[in-house]
């Protein structure tokens, strides 16, 4: 029996430790409910645990939950996700909606009511993680044969298959560890263990590395305009490109072109 994962996000404690305490997790196949209080908190707990249902406040500071499920779309697109808020806004539902979010509730949350979400969500996950397995199974016996192999393809081929599919397909704004996965016919989850003993590295860090070093080669070496440098390197949202970037460079991508075209043999 698989059992799930479930991460519970709100920028107010209170809310947290309620969720934690009023929702009957005992009802559901669940073996951990993680925490976070904020978008940073929560893309660290993704990249350390499985995550198979988000639960999280749309209004958070800094960051808000579209802006997290935004990033969660890109890099863990399987993860289903419920938004709880404490205003009725047609815009953040609007958004909610274009995100795939699979529901969206008012606080006070009535837990009963979540609880119906959840089962809803679980069901949802179970069904696809079936697809899924069933898909693996026939491709690693495809897998097996074009090899030539009994034992199926070896690790450290797989990993390479993968930074060479991240290679050619670096642009894709919707690339995400599915299709990586799919490419060398495996499950999800196991390409991120595998490709993590691997490397040391998170399959979701080493392509966002892999984006952010084409950003600066073009930055370097070429006039294009940044918002489409970011649109190149598989960012549609120039501000969000930009944070990422100057979050990894300690500069702006304005200032990283100058700096760098300054230093340049043809600068």
């Amino acid at each position: 029996m698989y059992m799930y994962h479930v991460l519970v996000v709100d920028d107010e404690v209170y809310t947290v430790k309620g969720l934690q305490a009023g929702v009957q997790w005992d009802k559901f196949d669940i073996s951990s409910v993680h925490t976070a209080h904020s978008a940073k908190q929560a893309r660290a707990v993704f990249e350390a645990h499985p995550v198979d249902l988000l639960i999280c406040d749309i209004e958070m500071h800094q960051e808000s939950g579209l802006d997290l499920l935004e990033w969660i779309r890109r890099y863990y697109p399987s993860t289903e996700a419920v938004f709880l808020t404490c205003h009725s806004e047609f815009s953040y539902a609007q958004r909610a909606i274009q995100l795939h979010a699979l529901d969206y509730l008012l606080k006070p949350v009535k837990y009963e009511a979540l609880e119906e979400v959840m089962k809803r969500a679980l069901e949802k996950i179970k069904e696809s993680k079936r697809l899924l397995q069933v898909l693996e199974s026939h491709r690693s016996k495809a897998l097996a044969i074009s090899n030539g192999e009994v034992g199926g393809m070896p690790s450290v081929t797989v990993v390479e298959k993968a930074k060479q599919f991240i290679d050619e397909h670096i642009g894709q704004q919707d690339l995400s560890r599915v299709d990586i996965a799919n490419s060398v016919f495996l499950h999800p989850d196991h390409l991120t263990r595998v490709f993590k003993k691997e490397t040391g590295m998170s399959l979701s860090n080493y392509l966002q590395v892999k984006r952010l070093e084409l950003a600066k080669e073009l930055l370097t070496h070429s006039e294009m305009p940044i918002s489409d440098i970011a649109l190149t390197v598989g960012y549609s949202n120039l501000s969000y490109f930009s944070n990422i970037f100057k979050k990894h460079t300690d500069m702006n991508p304005i200032n990283y072109r100058r700096n760098a075209q300054s230093h340049s043999p043809t600068g």
